[in-house]
């Protein structure tokens, strides 16, 4: 990461690297964390926990069938994770690919030993209130105090 942006060289901890993710980049981000997919691996013991915002929950029968079909890459095991992680979700995000509603997204918070926090975020859905930016397209609902509790949630 070093080589890659010189602004931060020498100044990382590279023993408290926690990685932030939202909706696919969080699953991508469980991942690395250690959690399985289909069997594999694809952990990277340098991030030692993690934030999933809004990330993918469990595929297979908690999925639609339509969407079990074509998502095969969503059936994430996250029992492995022992890392520490925060999962966060809206209260009001509905998946279109699964009827289980909201809970959905709080799945690596269930599965994983290593997750210490869910923070279920109320009146607002996958966007959180806006953390793709208040104004941008997928901006489901501008809920600018929402938008500020994640933010100073996920930071602490």
């Amino acid at each position: 990461m070093e080589r890659q942006a010189p602004a931060v060289a020498g100044r990382l901890n590279q023993d408290r690297i926690t990685g932030a993710s939202h909706c696919f980049s969080g699953h991508t981000l469980a991942l690395l964390l250690d959690a399985q997919l289909q069997g594999q691996d694809f952990s990277e013991p340098w991030i030692g926990a993690g934030i999933l915002l809004t990330a993918l929950g469990r595929g297979g029968d908690d999925l639609t069938p339509e969407s079990a079909a074509r998502f095969s890459f969503f059936d994430v095991d996250y029992t492995s994770i022992r890392s520490p992680i925060l999962v966060a979700c809206g209260a009001e995000d509905h998946p279109h690919v699964t009827p289980r509603g909201p809970e959905w997204h709080a799945d690596a918070f269930t599965d994983a030993p290593g997750a210490n926090a869910l923070l279920m975020i109320a009146g607002v859905g996958h966007g959180l209130g806006g953390i793709a930016g208040l104004d941008a397209k997928e901006t489901e609902a501008e809920a600018p105090d929402a938008h500020d509790a994640t933010r100073r949630l996920t930071y602490a």
